[in-house]
């Protein structure tokens, strides 16, 4: 979602569009009750949406995975409170290359299904990598242009000058032989999956594991099952379930350990390829937020001799 919608207020200031950008991606929705003759973009999370009144006029659903039902009680009512958002909206875009969020979104009034095939610009220019992220742009494409009126003749540039956030498949440096990836923000089991897409030509040490949110682990363990070019470090509780589950499907259960040092100290820096921490569970119990997590990584890997980028 912070990609979308980043990108999407990227897209409406290339086209002189007056545009504040909020929400759960930092800067608190708060800030922008005094922007009154401004667009506003705004990255709400499942929590929010729970508690939400009114609908923006634009809306983009990017995906639905199981998240947060530790908080939610259940899929059905995490479902619930994330469409909630979009009840009264005027028009809500959506990533039809789901069909799980196309199943699920069928109650929104007025959703336009979006699909790759939709694209009205070129993306080969993207620094964004993956393929979900090329449906993400396609997504802010498309938001952007119903709020301008057209296809602005600033989009295809605008879409060539968005840079990567941090913490999205965010490459930090190398360590000894390994490209170091800060994907921490991937706390759900299928943004995991994106990521491995991404580097599938080349071996991958995974850092995955933290909190237990109470999803479940068990097709993303045999999705890793099935990688053989992927070593899994598991870390914390989640780490162990996600662990249990690639043993149970048929692979060699992968090291688990308690926290993001220690599996640090089992990372070989000579085995090539790529470090990538992209846990598919959040942060909290070992530390505050995403930031904190990343900030360990980055701080013990200099430490230990790792090259920024």
């Amino acid at each position: 979602k912070s990609t979308t919608a980043s990108l999407t207020a990227h897209l409406l200031r290339a086209a002189g569009v007056p545009v504040q950008l909020a929400g759960n991606i930092g800067r608190p929705a708060a800030e922008i009750l005094h922007y009154p003759d401004e667009w506003v973009v705004l990255e709400c999370s499942s929590y929010q949406c729970a508690d939400v009144t009114v609908s923006p006029v634009v809306g983009i659903m990017t995906s639905i995975y199981e998240e947060h039902l530790d908080w939610h009680g259940s899929f059905e009512q995490y479902v619930a409170d994330k469409l909630a958002l979009f009840a009264s909206s005027d028009t809500v875009f959506v990533n039809a290359m789901q069909p799980m969020l196309v199943d699920v979104s069928t109650s929104i009034r007025r959703r336009q299904l979006v699909t790759d095939d939709d694209a009205f610009l070129p993306l080969d220019g993207l620094r964004l990598l993956g393929p979900h992220n090329r449906r993400n742009a396609n997504l802010a494409l498309h938001a952007a242009a119903m709020i301008v009126g057209d296809i602005h003749p600033a989009f295809a540039h605008a879409l060539t000058t968005f840079e990567p956030l941090e913490h999205r498949l965010h490459a930090i440096g190398r360590y000894g032989s390994m490209l170091v990836v800060d994907d921490v923000l991937a706390t759900a089991p299928e943004a995991v999956l994106h990521a491995l897409d991404v580097f599938a030509d080349q071996p991958v040490t995974l850092l995955a594991g933290g909190y237990d949110r109470e999803i479940d682990y068990r097709l993303f363990g045999a999705a890793l099952s099935l990688r053989p070019s992927v070593r899994v470090i598991a870390m914390g509780v989640a780490g162990a379930r996600i662990a249990d589950e690639i043993e149970r499907a048929g692979a060699p259960r992968p090291v688990t350990v308690a926290g993001l040092r220690e599996a640090l100290d089992e990372v070989d820096p000579s085995a090539g390829g790529v470090l990538l921490l992209s846990p598919g569970a959040t942060s909290f119990g070992e530390f505050k937020n995403y930031q904190a997590r990343s900030a360990a990584f980055r701080e013990i890997l200099v430490s230990r001799g790792m090259t920024p980028a």
